[in-house]
């Protein structure tokens, strides 16, 4: 019996080994696996923040493509105007070439000697003193920079 108490004692003994052993490597495990989720959160929160900041920049870019589209609606109709102003511009000048057309290949004598007098000196002085009043614009939205280049095309007189 004493042999079997002392392998009983050292079987016991074994299982308790066997069992702190056990113990230790599942605290270990546990340890382990705490460590991990710890390291998991942290990893979620970045990426939560990430999201957030993702989010941000999005609405950011929505803010500024919304403007950008306002933008784009002005400029269209900006260029619209423009387009507009340049075509009755075009068919302004079109019908004034054709009536400068008409009275350079005019064959009628009283509009010949019209076209062909000269301004009087009064008239001239009258014109630049307007040209030279500065960048205000006149009636027809002339500037005086406009004016003047028209005084210079007028031919001169002597008197």
């Amino acid at each position: 019996m004493k042999s079997l108490n002392r392998i009983l004692v050292i079987v016991i003994g074994a299982v308790m080994m066997a069992l702190i052993t056990y113990a230790t490597y599942a605290c270990f495990r546990i340890a382990s696996a705490q460590q991990d989720a710890a390291m998991l959160r942290m990893h979620l929160e970045s990426q939560q923040k990430q999201v957030q900041l993702l989010s941000a920049a999005v609405e950011s870019a929505d803010v500024e493509l919304q403007r950008m589209r306002k933008e784009r609606e002005k400029l269209a109709a900006i260029q619209s105007e423009y387009e507009l102003r340049i075509a009755i511009i075009n068919k302004q000048n079109a019908a004034l070439s054709k009536a400068v057309s008409t009275i350079e290949h005019s064959t009628d004598e009283s509009v010949q000697s019209w076209a062909s007098a000269e301004l009087p000196a009064d008239a001239v002085g009258v014109l630049q003193h307007r040209a030279n009043e500065g960048s205000s614009t006149d009636q027809n939205g002339n500037t005086a920079a406009t004016r003047q280049h028209a005084i210079n095309e007028l031919p001169t007189t002597t008197l």
